[in-house]
């Protein structure tokens, strides 16, 4: 009986088990819980929204302004206007007016209503640098929700994976701590047999309650792991589920080279440095146009009512202008430091570049060295599973002693915890990896 025991915890150990598979979210759906979810996510979204609305205003500025004004007045007292004689000139038939003349105002209310259309002309230019320039806004925000994305999907996968990981540790010691206690078990009998020293049941026992110590430790940190996962989809800390592991066939991972052209036509922080020198380029031609006269054509239309000297009404047609003449240097001033601001930007672009480069490179050795460390790990692993399946066969014929036992178990919770760190390393550098790139590597074409 005690041998079909053994073998069954035997296989405990070799062959974990599965947490339960209650509220089971892939890697996939998580991924598509943070792009809706995340806090982070929906602030960019938010902000190409509002350079979007901000650029339909700026386009609204080139269109004719309508402006409606009215006034109404009342005149609080009477007044009077007097007119020499002769004062509106001499002609054929004599002075106009003929004599002294006085024009008596009474007090009354006076309503005035005024339209006026005006259209700009010189100024559609500096109108059209500016609809650039906020397209420009536009487009930067548009590269920033690229680059939440993309950093977003790294921190939810490697959340993941190092939830992966806590979960796989936790099965680990939880089948470590049942293999203890039924060795506690086998070896209490030994001692009442007389086979076995009561100090080995001691040290069973330690080590049954270190374990036990260490599954504590691990579920808590699952746990927090778990409510980090919900805070990065956006969802209620408390949410409870289990994660597996990704299906699917290991990405190849492509020549450098390759990589390092991939990430420089595609990575957002390359395509804001390039619309930010665009941008430095229309402001500086928006502050040069600051010397073109404003010219607009203007059309207007006035009524007065219960004037008493004004006409009903009046229409004009005619060109409004006007022009800063003399500026004390200002707007050389201001010219030449959007000119230094364009040599600023094309400067910080070639940094990026190099930054890039360096990211691409960095990530691209370590997965290097991540999967070639996963191999040898795995190998490992193998070993210490088949030690401790001989150190057990041994010790059931009392051929080993129970240290053996105890030694072989304690490597293979080692090998364990070695592999799955390799394991999750590879995981965690092949996504910085396509971080650094700017797409996944099963991608086949550059988004």
């Amino acid at each position: 009986m005690a041998r079909i025991l053994w073998l069954i915890l035997l296989v405990l150990v070799l062959f974990p088990s599965a947490l339960a598979q209650e509220g089971l979210l892939t890697l996939e759906q998580a991924i598509e819980l943070a792009m809706q979810g995340n806090r982070k996510m929906q602030s960019a979204h938010l902000a190409v929204e509002r350079n979007d609305h901000l650029l339909r205003a700026a386009e609204a500025q080139r269109l004719p302004s309508i402006s409606l004004q009215a006034n109404h007045q009342r005149q609080l007292e009477d007044q009077s206007f007097v007119f020499q004689k002769g004062s509106l000139g001499t002609y054929s038939i004599g002075p106009i007016p003929s004599q002294d003349t006085v024009v008596a105002v009474l007090s009354g209310s006076v309503t005035t209503f005024q339209a006026q259309v005006a259209q700009p002309l010189t100024g559609l230019y500096r109108l059209n640098l500016g609809v650039d320039l906020q397209q420009g806004e536009l487009d930067v925000a548009r590269e920033e929700e690229r680059l939440q994305r993309l950093q977003t999907i790294l921190e939810v996968r490697s959340a993941y994976y190092a939830l992966l990981d806590a979960q796989a540790g936790l099965v680990a010691a939880r089948d470590g701590a049942e293999f203890l206690a039924e060795l506690e078990r086998v070896t209490g009998e030994l001692v009442r047999e007389k086979v076995a020293l009561r100090a080995d049941l001691l040290e069973v026992q330690a080590r049954r309650l270190e374990a036990q110590a260490q599954v504590l430790q691990l579920e808590n940190a699952f746990q927090t792991r778990c409510e980090q996962l919900n805070l990065l989809l956006g969802r209620d800390l408390a949410t409870r589920f289990s994660v597996a592991d990704p299906t699917g066939a290991q990405p190849p991972c492509p020549d450098l080279a390759s990589l390092q052209q991939a990430a420089l036509s595609v990575r957002p922080e390359l395509r804001q440095a390039l619309i930010r020198i665009r941008q430095a380029e229309q402001q500086r031609d928006l502050k040069a146009a600051e010397w073109i006269p404003e010219i607009n054509l203007a059309f207007q239309y006035q009524r007065f009512s219960d004037s008493g000297i004004l006409p009903d009404q009046a229409i004009t047609l005619g060109l409004q202008a006007e022009w800063e003449a003399w500026d004390w240097g200002r707007r050389g001033h201001q010219a030449a430091a959007q000119s230094a601001g364009l040599e600023e930007a094309r400067r910080a672009e070639a940094a990026a570049r190099d930054q890039v480069v360096l990211e691409v490179n960095a990530s691209y050795r370590r997965l290097s060295e991540a999967r070639a460390g996963e191999s040898a790990a795995r190998v490992a692993r193998d070993a210490a599973e088949e030690r401790l399946r001989v150190a057990t066969s041994r010790f059931l014929l009392k051929a080993a002693l129970l240290k053996d036992v105890l030694e072989a178990q304690a490597q293979l919770s080692r090998s364990q915890r070695e592999h799955r760190k390799i394991v999750l390393d590879c995981a965690t550098a092949e996504a910085e990896l396509e971080r650094a790139v700017g797409h996944s590597l099963l991608e086949e074409e550059v988004p």
